[in-house]
């Protein structure tokens, strides 16, 4: 849902009605921790629409055995 939001709501709502540069190599998604990995997620699920992504200490989160 989240992504959804980012993805298909939040970011044409940005171009819009401010003065973005709508183009996928001037937009960049960063992202700390928990935001890091979502970032990151995004980024590389949708790369015709994020040209970089920076993640700030991002831990992959794993099962524990």
């Amino acid at each position: 849902m989240g992504e959804t939001c980012v993805v298909r709501e939040l970011v044409p709502h940005l171009d819009a009605n401010f003065r973005t540069v709508a183009a996928r190599e001037e937009r960049s998604l960063h992202g700390y921790s928990m935001g890091g990995f979502g970032a990151l997620k995004l980024g590389f699920k949708h790369p015709e629409m994020f040209g970089s992504v920076v993640a700030h200490a991002a831990r992959w989160l794993t099962p524990r055995r």
